[in-house]
């Protein structure tokens, strides 16, 4: 599983333990833990924010407010490394892409699944 690393504040988790994540947001119900179940959905919860825009906040999840996609989004990156994790609930589809380079050609394949995927 994921480890946090003290110095950084962030976590390091492998392919494996994404898919499960994002699994766990596209079928919660199936989980038996309530309190996991309960923790999920209060992640999505939309945070209040002081103007109109395309894109909401979540916690650390960013969405879509254009068309009701439904799309759930995290970006991150570390020297060296880039992650993007992406779900469409409503679909039961998601994506989870890890480089080994934090550039811009990372995050255009990031942004082009989702775009094909989810008609972001």
């Amino acid at each position: 599983g994921g480890i946090f690393i003290d110095g950084a504040y962030s976590t390091v988790s492998s392919t494996s333990d994404l898919l499960t994540l994002v699994e766990r947001y596209l079928a919660p119900d199936e989980l038996q833990d309530e309190v996991i179940r309960d923790a999920l959905q209060l992640s999505l919860t939309p945070l209040e924010q002081p103007n109109e825009q395309t894109i909401g906040l979540a916690f650390a999840w960013l969405y879509s407010k254009e068309q009701n996609l439904g799309v759930w989004q995290h970006k991150g990156a570390m020297p060296g490394f880039f992650t993007n994790v992406a779900f469409q609930p409503a679909s039961k589809t998601g994506i989870v892409v890890l480089s080994n380079c934090a550039n811009s050609e990372a995050y255009d394949i990031g942004n082009a699944l989702s775009f094909n995927l989810f008609r972001v």
